[in-house]
């Protein structure tokens, strides 16, 4: 989530703090000076269920990428990423894109939970250089099945 929408949440709760006169106790939350503040209350809900509805629909950084030709799936950055565990095959997010994919490349350290059905489906795929992929001691269940030009 940016810090666009906090840092407004921050100055419309400050200014309600003001307008209404409420104390700030510590940890311990706030307390009531004035009563006559249920616009105020009402505002700062619906902000606040505004701010939990943008992060449900904020794009979560994904930690690959497929080529607008769909032809070259990028996994990982130039730093280090760790690819999250899937569950099922339906899970491995770039699945959709797998019978188009000829090129995989691994940036930087890519630490895998899980290589099940990691690459599977890759029809098209006839190299993959794993050096950079960690992945010791986790399962690989179906790893390249249908990866039938792989060499």
């Amino acid at each position: 989530m940016s810090s666009k929408p906090s840092t407004k949440r921050s100055t419309m709760l400050l200014s309600v703090l003001l307008a209404t006169n409420l104390t700030v106790f510590g940890a311990s939350g706030l307390a009531l000076a004035n009563e006559n503040m249920p616009e105020e209350q009402e505002q700062l809900q619906e902000e606040d269920n505004l701010l939990d509805d943008q992060a449900l629909l904020a794009p979560q950084e994904q930690p690959y990428q497929v080529s607008e030709d769909g032809k070259t799936l990028t996994i990982g950055d130039e730093g280090e990423t760790t690819l999250p565990k899937w569950e099922s095959e339906s899970d491995v997010p770039w699945s959709a894109d797998a019978k188009n994919i000829e090129t995989v490349v691994i940036k930087g350290t890519v630490t895998a939970q899980t290589c099940n059905w990691m690459f599977k489906g890759f029809e098209k795929l006839t190299a993959i250089d794993l050096t950079n992929l960690k992945a010791q001691g986790v399962d690989a269940q179906d790893l390249f099945k249908g990866c039938d030009k792989l060499s």
